[in-house]
This record gives structure tokens, sequence and C-alpha cells, in this order.
């Protein structure tokens, strides 16, 4: 019991029962010439006094200001918003250069802290803060040697800021600024992956297009160049590759009324053919076949020889039509005429409908009751 009453003792001597809740609690060493502010007497004087001598060579010969605080409790606030307002408080380094740096140790949260001058930051980086801190000070601070371990670490921070030169006229950002360009050169950025992967992805449309291209490049039947290049005719790419398929549409287009009228020769003797008109060329369709034509499911191109001994009939069907092939007769004039309800269903029972398809070829009709 004795032993753990003095051993309390001696702690309350060493370290006492302060508490800094704020930044205006801490006194300021400069304002007794020092540069060590060590309230709960963490280091003894005589470290004290090294560092003072240590930093008071290093600001008047190389002009950079350091302060060093040992506190033992700072509460529940984070070190680093600690030290980055006590820094902004003390004003540590010149405004010009920006040249300080505050050293922070909180002890009950185990912590050490470098808070830097944009200008001091410039030499002293944050991976060589790191440095000093993990491979020469902690050593010395996890077998409680204060002492030792901040004379060292301020030895090291001297070292590193000795004979450097910063520039009085250059201009440092403040942290909104360099937020504010982080924003604008992720934004940037973003924009130019955003139209690089549009430029990609209309080159990818392009490149398929001009596969086909070359496909239809090498075809000798017009009307199997017809049949590919009219993929590409369609308006959906245009929705799809707004910026280049508008225009390849368009040059579908012409390229489909030109393999659609190119000359033909015939596969039998050879002769020049030649395309009738939408009168002459009923002579050659049959009744479904100019009933498709009359209710538009299907147009019809006839070709023939000069002396009608040979002729070629090419169909030419719609994107879209409402007709589908009738059961019957197989031609695509099959039509549904109407879907009715004729018995409206209630609570209690089930309603009845009606559908009638009907062929304008061979006049088939199918009712269907569901």
């Amino acid at each position: 019991m004795r032993f753990t009453l003095t051993l309390f003792i001696l702690v309350v001597m060493r370290f006492g029962f302060s508490q800094i809740v704020s930044v205006n609690e801490v006194e300021n060493p400069k304002l007794k010439g020092g540069y060590v502010s060590n309230p709960d007497h963490i280091l003894d004087e005589t470290t004290v006094e090294q560092i003072n001598d240590h930093l008071r060579e290093l600001e008047k010969s190389d002009g950079f200001q350091v302060a060093v605080v040992c506190l033992r409790s700072i509460g529940q606030i984070v070190p680093k918003d600690f030290s980055t307002e006590l820094a902004e408080l003390w004003g540590v380094g010149e405004k010009k250069k920006d040249n300080g740096l505050l050293i922070l140790l909180v002890l009950d949260q185990r912590r050490i802290e470098f808070e830097t001058g944009y200008g001091t930051e410039m030499i002293l980086t944050d991976i060589r803060s790191k440095r000093i801190q993990q491979d020469i000070m902690l050593p010395y601070f996890r077998e409680n040697n204060y002492n030792s371990g901040m004379l060292a670490g301020v030895k090291a921070v001297c070292d590193e800021l000795e004979g450097q030169v910063l520039d009085e006229n250059q201009q440092f950002e403040t942290e909104d600024e360099t937020n504010s360009n982080e924003y604008a050169k992720r934004t940037k950025a973003r924009s130019k992956n955003f139209w690089l992967t549009i430029l990609g992805w209309h080159l990818v449309g392009v490149a398929i297009y001009l596969i086909a291209f070359l496909f239809v490049r090498y075809q000798s039947d017009p009307y199997k160049k017809y049949n590919t290049i009219k993929i590409f005719g369609f308006w959906i790419w245009a929705i799809f590759f707004p910026f280049t398929h508008i225009f390849l549409v368009f040059l579908s287009t012409k390229l489909k009324a030109r393999y659609r009228n190119q000359v033909r020769f015939s596969g039998r003797t050879n002769q020049v053919m030649h395309k009738l008109t939408e009168k002459e060329e009923d002579e050659f369709l049959s009744m479904g076949q100019q009933a498709e034509e009359i209710v538009k499911s299907v147009d019809y191109d006839v070709w023939v020889t000069e002396n009608h001994d040979d002729f070629c009939i090419l169909s030419y069907k719609p994107i879209f039509t409402k007709y589908t092939a009738c059961p019957k007769c197989r031609y695509k004039t099959y039509l549904k005429e109407y879907d009715n309800i004729t018995l409206s269903p209630t609570y209690y029972s089930a309603g009845q409908g009606e559908r009638k398809y009907k062929c304008s070829n061979c006049n088939h009709i199918d009712k269907t009751t569901y």
C-alpha cells in the first residue's frame, strides 16, 4: 500500500493532474523567448534548454521557426486538429515564407504530431517527418524516455532544415485553395475520361460500320449488298452513336438506293436486266405478292432481260409492319381486325373477349374467344 501511494505521489509530482482542453490554455513559449511549451513537466529543464538552443540557432541561421509542445492530455480532442489550431493561433513561422513547424506530444493518446507550414513541407515532407518519428523518436518514447526522444527528434529536424533556403516571393496555397485546385483537377480528369469514353464508343461504332462496308465492297450481288447495309440504315444506330452514325444513317440510305437500282445481269443468259415499273411488274407477281404490296407489308422489284426470257423477283420488307404471315396462304397479309370485350368481368365471375384475324389475300378468318 505504501509503495502504491508513493508511486502515485511521484506520478502526480511528475505529470500533475492538469488537462488541456483548449489551445488557448497552452502557454506560448515565444512570449518568454523560448521554443518549448512544457506545462506538465514531461521534459526536464536541461532537455528544454538544449532544445531551445538548437531551435534558436536554426531560426537565426536559416529562418525556420519550430515550436515544441508536450502535454499530458488534451481530453478527447484529435491531436492533429489540436496541433493545426495551435500553430495557427501562435503564428509559427514567417507569414510570407510559411516556414514554421509545431511538434506536439500527447502522452495519454500516445501521439506525436508534426504540423508543418507549406514552406517547411517542401523540405520536411510527410515521408521525412514520419521517418523521424518512427525511426528516431518512437524507440525512446516506447521506453518512456521522452527527454532523449524529443531531443533526438529536434536534432533530426534541424539537420533536415539546416542550409535550406525558401523563396520569399513564392506563393503558397491555403488548404481551401489546395482542396479547390484538387477538386478542379479531378473534375477536369473526369470530364476528360468521359469524352475519351464517348470517343472510344463512337470509334467502335465506326469500326463496325467499316467492317460491314468492306464486306459489302467485296460482295458481287447488289441484293446481298443492300441487305447488309440496310442494317445500318436503322435510326436506332443514331441513338446509340449520335455524333457519328447520324451521318452514317444518311450514307446507308443513299447506298441502299444505289444497290437497289444497280444494274443486274441474268445468271442464266448473262444479259443485262432492267427493273420494271409498279404496273409492269404485276405480270410477274402472284396475287398474294400483289396483295402484300397493296398493304405495304412487302415491296417487290422485278428485273427482266430484254427478251423476257429470264427474270428475278426481289423482296424488300419494311422494319415494322402490323401484318403477319397468314397461317393458310403464308403471305404477309394477316391482320388483327379487332380485340373486343364481349362480357365484362365482375368481382364474382371472369369476363370474356374475342379477337378476329383476317387475311386480305385469301380472306381466311380466325376468331378466338378468351
